[in-house]
């Protein structure tokens, strides 16, 4: 799964990293379906179709300055 970063006066993505599961601390992220972002913009949340579960990534929303 890739994780990009949206520029909020453009809307273009920029690259940030590769997440998959085993890497970095992330586990039972096997073939993610489904991503969908808290209504606070704090949390990501991944479910994985093989793995029958919820990975939970906690993000920092962008501001005006950024």
């Amino acid at each position: 799964m890739g994780i990009f970063s949206r520029s909020i006066y453009s809307g273009s993505l920029t690259f940030v990293e590769r997440v998959m599961n085993g890497w970095a601390g992330v586990a039972n992220m096997d073939r993610p379906d489904s991503v969908t972002l808290s209504p606070d913009g704090a949390n990501v949340y991944v479910s994985g179709n093989n793995s029958s579960s919820v990975v939970v990534f906690t993000r920092t929303p962008p501001t005006a300055g950024d």
